[in-house]
């Protein structure tokens, strides 16, 4: 379980291979990808799956996160 300060550590340490913008019932879910593990979801501080209502509140957090490249899940 990973926290936005978790994928800002990483971001800034080079770590995330790829990030994926995966649809999911009440919006869309922010998933990176590390080179020893499968995808790890952002969550929140009250330990929920992290759901951005908007493809562009999700585009903040992958801005923020200074991504270059980021694919978009058309089907969860």
């Amino acid at each position: 379980m990973l926290f936005r300060r978790d994928f800002l550590t990483l971001a800034k340490a080079g770590t995330i291979q790829s990030a994926e913008i995966i649809p999911s019932t009440g919006g869309f879910l922010l998933a990176i990808y590390l080179p020893d593990r499968d995808a790890e979801l952002l969550y929140t501080e009250k330990k929920k799956q992290r759901e951005f209502k908007t493809l562009d509140a999700a585009y903040s957090m992958v801005s923020e996160l200074r991504l270059t490249e980021v694919t978009l899940k058309l089907i969860a």
